[in-house]
């Protein structure tokens, strides 16, 4: 275990919080080194600043002998091939051209924007404006003020109004990508099945499991809900992984606005109002709660997200309706996902079991209760 500056430990973000075992190595000075000799713009590499918890991949912030600094990461190509990656760097660059303040990645003197080098796909992406304030924030934690909460609902808003007319195809063949493929069939259940069948690695991950039948009371009625409003909702790429984390941010008080958008490593071909939910999901629900209260709402930074959103794009009563049925859904792709990442990728079957037990029928079986009841009616009547 690689240890930074002031001693501690360079763990990851888990499934339960933050634990010293990595999914993957970190990067190390040579690699780094052997990869930024590529890029002309860049210099040499100077010194490693910091090593990222985040999980599903390793990255990193350098420093060049130019005195710049840039984010690297290191990808699994079971996780992100070239293609995949291709895509997600041509998204950012139609958001940018739309005037989002996005992060670009920088390309090698031969004009690639990935290198591939055996099992790894490495990108650079160039020096972000901004304070990085929840770098160390895990998903499912939330804001720091209610202000942030708003301007974050604002940027999304405006990351949407950007994404108009990128049109390139899904990338839902890909892990842990944030899709609404199955969701978006009306018949959801045959739509699992017949992916199932064609992931291999899924099959062997759900064959000891009653999947088929856990899914049908927990989940299938949440879609039944959603069904009558699919013909309604308007295919968009969305973020994906719309958290705080994924933002910088123009200062350290709680004032802060949006300074720059990160990170479309989930992105994908869904919907605005699927991106929406999935944004709330990240933020206002406290799931690492859940085990010890039910209460796990943050209503005053939901409000604010929301009201932050549609004062740049207005939410119709049918749009909160469908925000509302979108919502205990959205992880359900995400989660059987990680099945596969935990289970099949990674030999951790106890975080396979979590990702299945807990955060797939867990979260979903939330909505259902009491309180998530309570949320479902609170949205659509916002």
């Amino acid at each position: 275990m690689i240890e930074e500056k002031d001693g501690h430990k360079v763990g990851q973000f888990g499934v339960s919080g933050v634990q010293s075992e990595r999914d993957w190595p970190y990067l190390s000075f040579a690699e780094i080194a052997a990869i930024v000799s590529s890029y002309n713009a860049i210099g040499c590499l100077k010194e490693i600043l910091w090593h990222s918890r985040r999980p599903y991949s390793a990255a990193a912030l350098i420093i060049t002998d130019r005195n710049q600094k840039f984010f690297i990461k290191r990808h699994h190509y079971h996780l992100r091939n070239k293609s995949s990656l291709e895509k997600e760097h041509a998204f950012a660059r139609h958001l940018s051209q739309k005037g989002l303040s996005i992060s670009q990645v920088m390309v090698t003197a031969s004009g690639e924007s990935v290198i591939s080098q055996g099992e790894w796909c490495y990108e650079i992406h160039e020096p972000a404006i901004g304070e990085d304030i929840y770098r160390d924030v895990m998903s499912w934690e939330p804001f720091f003020s209610i202000d942030h909460a708003y301007a974050a609902g604002e940027m999304l808003a405006k990351f949407h109004n950007a994404a108009q007319g990128f049109k390139a195809s899904s990338r839902c063949d890909q892990l842990l990508i944030a899709s609404d493929h199955s969701l978006m069939q009306p018949d959801f259940m045959s739509a699992l099945v017949n992916r199932t069948a064609t992931q291999k690695a899924l099959e062997n991950q759900l064959k000891e499991k009653s999947w088929q039948k856990d899914i049908e009371a927990v989940i299938l009625p949440f879609h039944q809900q959603l069904k009558p409003f699919l013909p309604l909702i308007k295919p968009l790429w969305g973020h994906g992984d719309w958290h705080s984390s994924n933002m910088t941010w123009t200062g350290k008080g709680k004032t802060a606005k949006v300074a720059m958008v990160l990170d479309l490593g989930m992105a994908d071909y869904t919907s605005a109002l699927f991106d929406l939910a999935t944004a709330l999901e990240r933020n206002v629900l406290q799931w690492l709660l859940l085990d010890t209260q039910k209460n796990i709402v943050v209503y005053d930074q939901l409000e604010a997200f929301l009201s932050g959103y549609k004062s740049i794009r207005p939410l119709t009563r049918t749009d909160k309706q469908i925000l509302a049925a979108f919502l205990p859904l959205v992880h359900v792709e995400f989660a059987l996902s990680e099945v596969v990442y935990f289970g099949a990728l990674l030999k951790d079957y106890a975080s396979a079991d979590i990702a299945y037990y807990q955060y797939l029928l867990g979260h979903a079986r939330w909505f259902s209760e009491k309180e998530g009841q309570a949320l479902l009616q609170w949205i659509a009547a916002f």
